[in-house]
């Protein structure tokens, strides 16, 4: 879950690996401050994460690890 604030809002999330291959790419919608994004497809790794929303761009690193 992604959580924004008090907002109500849509944006796109992507997904790159460390080598600058986007993985995912999606559309999303921000409902009360909330959102829900699918990663089950992604497999284990570390990944960039990228989140365009109302002008904004934020990143960072996200580790997804399906053994736990």
């Amino acid at each position: 879950n992604l959580k924004i604030g008090n907002i109500y809002s849509s944006g796109i999330f992507g997904l790159m690996d460390l080598q600058g291959r986007t993985v995912l790419k999606s559309k999303f919608h921000i409902s009360n401050g909330r959102t829900r994004i699918d990663l089950e497809d992604v497999p284990s790794g570390t990944y960039i994460y990228l989140i365009h929303l109302e002008g904004s761009q934020y990143s960072g690193k996200i580790i997804i690890d399906k053994l736990l």
